[in-house]
């Protein structure tokens, strides 16, 4: 017996409400396959009827319909409001809104006059983990008809589907309202950064403060070097060999980054300290930097350029520089290539950024960081609200299909 089934009897042994059963969905609905239409008769502009492959039950996904010119069984025509289920790559419940038009294989068309059918969306919007455990390791093509025919769920009288229904339409309407509200404030306060180095750094385009002047990077650099080219080594525990693809969302988790095979020499000249700064110099995180702050042993990668800053500059300055929207003006001015940019040291090294006097960039320096901790707390909070939100519409279904609505 697999660890699905108990599961199971227990949720059939539960309690139901008065007047309310347990059936199978195939007693009280049909449910039919959708048919493998032979490609000799797809066309990819119209005349004909439309075919409902995967990705049209995304509504944005319309425009990539193909169409049947031929003639059709009249059981596979989906109509506006049948409700349709995907078991390809993912589960999708969907309410079809589109066109007339054919169902094809790997979706279900669920059809019933005893069901409200925006009540059973929801029942199966919260019943796709138990149907996913149907499948060998949860993998959704192991999932057959049959077994979403053979789904036991709690049915009450038709009258009482359509009352909870319109009760979970309202909540999950409010539930959406306040998701979108939360995500707007998420956005502008992902926003404020930008926004604030724009009030409190001077562009280079514009006449400069007094008492400041215009550098370019390699003017204030020690050192702007190549990486070290070598083979990740995962049994290798140091030195660690930083890759572009270590440094995720401004973070690396050192306990992750590979080691690798390198001679006391080349580890010497491309040894990572605190305060260096690392930038990407090509594919599609090209410009990207990322501030070395306390790290292990550890050298970086070929793909990787490495800024150490001289004593003219304050490396936490000059790194918040390097998010400002004039320094990515400079790197898409600068940097080469087609789809595929990329930057190398001597262009780099032209980059141009405001500098002030070495305690003034400090200060800058320290008034930014306070900035962008507030505003992380208040992302993170917004965030956090998110997830409470999305955890709703899950609790919600579960009250109304246990008969507490």
């Amino acid at each position: 017996m697999t660890r699905e089934q108990p599961k199971k009897k227990e949720v059939e042994k539960k309690q139901l409400p008065p007047g309310w059963r347990w059936v199978k969905l195939r007693d009280v609905c049909e449910v039919l396959s959708g048919f493998a239409w032979p490609s000799e008769g797809f066309e990819k502009t119209p005349p004909g009827i439309p075919i409902i492959r995967i990705q049209n039950l995304d509504e944005n996904s319309r425009s990539t319909f193909v169409y049947w010119t031929k003639e059709y069984d009249a059981r596979f025509v989906v109509n506006t409001g049948d409700l349709l289920l995907s078991l390809s790559g993912s589960f999708k419940v969907a309410e079809w809104d589109g066109p007339t038009a054919l169902l094809n294989q790997r979706i279900i068309k669920i059809s019933s006059s005893k069901i409200e059918t925006k009540w059973l969306r929801h029942w199966l919007s919260i019943s796709l983990e138990r149907i996913s455990a149907m499948g060998k390791h949860a993998i959704v093509n192991n999932v057959s008809i049959n077994d979403i025919k053979n789904l036991n769920f709690p049915f009450p009288p038709l009258q009482e589907q359509k009352r909870i229904a319109a009760i979970l339409n309202e909540q999950m309407a409010a539930v959406e309202k306040a998701r979108a509200a939360v995500e707007a404030q998420l956005e502008a306060a992902k926003a404020l950064p930008a926004s604030f180095l724009r009030e409190i750094l001077p562009n280079t385009e514009s006449p400069l403060p007094e008492g400041w002047r215009c550098v370019t990077l390699r003017e204030i650099c020690e050192s702007l070097d190549y990486g070290y080219t070598a083979s990740a080594n995962f049994t290798i525990h140091e030195p660690k060999l930083l890759r572009i693809t270590d440094i995720q969302c401004g973070e690396v988790n050192w306990h992750t980054v590979p080691g690798c095979q390198i001679s006391p020499d080349d580890e010497a000249a491309n040894t990572l300290c605190h305060g260096d700064i690392v930038f990407a110099r090509t594919g599609g995180t090209t410009g990207k930097s990322y501030l070395i702050k306390n790290p292990p042993r550890a050298v970086f990668a070929s793909y990787l350029i490495r800024l150490r800053v001289s004593a003219l500059a304050d490396y936490d300055y000059v790194y918040l520089y390097f998010q400002s929207d004039d320094y990515w003006r400079q790197v898409r001015l600068h940097s080469r290539g087609g789809a595929q940019p990329n930057v190398n040291a001597t262009l780099l090294g032209k980059i141009r950024l405001p500098l002030p006097d070495i305690h003034i960039q400090k200060q800058i320096a320290k008034k930014i960081k306070i900035h962008f901790e507030v505003v992380n707390q208040a992302q993170l909070h917004f965030e956090k609200q998110l997830t409470d939100i999305n955890a709703l519409p899950a609790a919600m279904l579960r009250r109304a299909f246990n008969g507490e609505l």
